[in-house]
């Protein structure tokens, strides 16, 4: 990529985030999810140069399988308890303590959960909250 395609990518991708004040006047960025999806698979994705398909700038096969089956899991078990997307309902900053405490709890040597998925899944409900733009 020659620096002047990486400065017309890098424009795209600024005027595609948007900002939003929150209540205390702070400005939070984010890419709307909807267009995190449509980018990467609607009929107008970006096509790859070499292969007929679309171009991803996702790296779904990075994912470490082990760790996925664990989180999944721990998101099986809370919807038999909490119901299944109960987590929707809940402000970012309630699930950001519930992360760190799982997290400190895992550091303070406490193996009786399974304390990093639980950060895992914690973290992805603060995130898909922030992208929903909810609480």
């Amino acid at each position: 990529m020659t620096a002047d395609q990486f400065r017309e990518e890098l424009t795209k991708r600024n005027e595609a985030i948007r900002g939003v004040l929150d209540e205390t006047g702070a400005v939070t960025f984010m890419i709307p999810k909807a267009d995190l999806i449509a980018k990467a698979v609607s009929k107008d994705a970006p096509r790859a140069d070499d292969t007929p398909q679309s171009a991803l700038e996702h790296r779904f096969d990075l994912l470490d399988g082990p760790a996925m089956f664990s989180m999944t899991n721990v998101l099986y078990h809370g919807a038999i308890k909490y119901g299944p997307n109960s987590w929707r309902s809940i402000a970012i900053e309630d699930h950001l303590n519930h992360l760190i405490s799982h997290a400190i709890a895992y550091l303070a040597g406490n193996r009786d959960d399974n304390h990093l998925a639980n950060v895992m899944c914690r973290a992805m409900f603060a995130h898909a909250t922030e992208l929903a733009g909810d609480k």
